[in-house]
């Protein structure tokens, strides 16, 4: 790559330029007049150097690099071979509605393209099956084969799958229990899941999923339940069906979190209790002493929840890195339980409260009091808070700063318990409620909002080795 570099220099400086500009990253030389049309990129460089520009596009993290990848596969064809293999990384596929203008079914065109195009499946790293519902039915029975025809393609191919995420979302069915699902399609996603060594599992919506065939996917380092729920058990599962896939395993309901154990990345959305038989914690933790999970995100709805959380972390404390707590509905007694001290590998900590009126601006700030640990950590270096607010007119900015949250944070964080803290984010999401108003408006009470903060913490803003960053944004919501 070097020689080619040095043999195109004029022309290769022009093709990086061009990669930055369609991947929309602007910080390679915005100075610079605007680079020619991609149109007039000569023709004669070489393959790799095509290869590298694509390469460069879909390896940005802009939210657009799919787009851009489409839009590169017109521009030249020069770079159509290359892209047009990157927007496959990327698959989604679900049941086709029962419409009368809808005849086609995407999974079978896919699996038809696989098939004629073996070299594409390698390409494929993520796959998500939507689940989308049809009047009093919950799915629609052909499309269903179809997704089913592709799922059994790739487990078949697995030699040379690299699926590494897999979503089941059933977003657009709120409630939907695992076992109304055709016991075809529930077979053949365990058994995909079972065969092909997937990193990440993400379940949307869908309820009653089962845990115990899942054991055997001892890769999955990314498990996300996101407002979804687990059964221990085939029995507890299939109470509403007739049908049962796979043979019914043990019964014991033995905590997810230490049931992988190669799981790095935990997300939960939604109730934690339903996922976690707190009493059998000790015993789970036993068994897997040497944990890998370095990173929980959960969101927490009352004191069971709390109590869930804190039976998963009970075995993480020594490889956790980060933590993000979204709080709603605790209280301060419980909250102080939380000794984030006592995680020895953690680094960042997410503290979110989950939207408050101003009137019960009380419960806005009571996730401050995780910042007070009993033991002192000398490994966290950044805390990011982030609170949500609902403002009404009428309402007074002062409530949410008139306690001694606010000046016990500034105490916490600037004291001897974070000795090795260099980083502070403190954001403010603010839905205005408001049927008058204007732009003027929403940008004074953004300001004053920041105003507040900043007095509210003079310690922090002050202190010479911890940078202070606050965000605040209101957004105006019309009645």
């Amino acid at each position: 790559m070097k020689h080619l570099l040095h043999k195109f220099v004029p022309a290769a400086k022009t093709c990086v330029r061009c990669a930055a500009y369609i991947s929309g990253d602007r910080s390679t030389d915005v100075s610079s007049p605007p680079i020619l049309p991609m149109a007039t990129i000569t023709t004669w460089l070489p393959l790799e150097l095509w290869e590298r520009i694509i390469d460069e596009v879909d390896a940005s993290s802009t939210p657009d690099s799919r787009q851009a990848l489409y839009s590169c596969t017109l521009v030249s064809h020069a770079f159509y071979n290359r892209a047009r293999l990157h927007t496959f990384k990327s698959i989604r596929v679900g049941f086709v509605r029962e419409c009368h203008f809808v005849t086609s079914n995407r999974a079978l065109i896919l699996c038809e393209l696989l098939e004629d195009n073996p070299g594409l499946v390698k390409y494929i790293r993520h796959l998500t099956v939507k689940v989308f519902r049809h009047e009093d039915t919950p799915v629609n029975e052909p499309g269903i084969a179809g997704v089913v025809t592709l799922l059994d393609y790739l487990r078949t191919a697995r030699d040379v799958t690299k699926v590494e995420c897999f979503t089941l979302d059933a977003y657009g069915l709120p409630g939907l229990i695992w076992p109304q699902l055709p016991a075809f399609f529930r077979a053949s996603v365990i058994h995909f899941c079972r065969a092909v060594p997937i990193k990440s599992l993400q379940l949307v919506m869908l309820y009653g999923f089962l845990f115990s065939p899942l054991l055997g996917c001892v890769n999955i380092e990314d498990l996300g339940l996101h407002y979804s729920m687990f059964h221990g058990n085939e029995s507890q599962s299939n109470q509403h069906s007739d049908q049962n896939p796979l043979p019914p395993s043990s019964s014991d309901i033995t905590p997810f979190a230490f049931s992988f154990p190669q799981l790095k990345t935990l997300t939960v959305n939604g109730y934690i209790r339903n996922h976690v038989s707190v009493g059998c914690v000790a015993q789970s933790a036993a068994r897997h002493p040497q944990s890998m999970l370095e990173t929980v995100r959960a969101e927490v709805n009352g004191v069971d929840d709390f109590a869930a959380l804190m039976a998963i972390l009970f075995g993480a404390k020594e490889s956790l890195r980060e933590l993000k707590i979204s709080f709603r509905d605790l209280e301060p007694h419980e909250i102080v339980k939380l000794d984030v001290g006592s995680f020895c590998s953690l680094l960042h900590v997410v503290s979110e409260n989950l939207l408050s009126d101003c009137a019960s601006s009380g419960k806005l700030t009571t996730s401050f009091r995780m910042f007070n640990p009993s033991t002192p950590s000398s490994s966290i270096k950044s805390i990011t808070i982030r609170i949500e607010l609902n403002f009404y007119n009428g309402d007074n900015l002062g409530d949410v700063f008139s306690g001694d949250d606010w000046s016990l944070l500034d105490r916490f964080l600037t004291g001897t318990k974070f000795p090795a803290l260099r980083s502070v984010e403190v954001e403010a999401m603010i839905d205005w409620a408001t049927d008058r108003g204007n732009e003027l408006d929403r940008l004074y009470l953004e300001q004053a909002f920041r105003w507040r903060i900043d007095s509210s913490l003079p310690l922090l803003i002050s202190s010479p080795t911890i940078g202070v960053h606050v965000y605040v944004d209101a957004i105006r919501m019309r009645f």
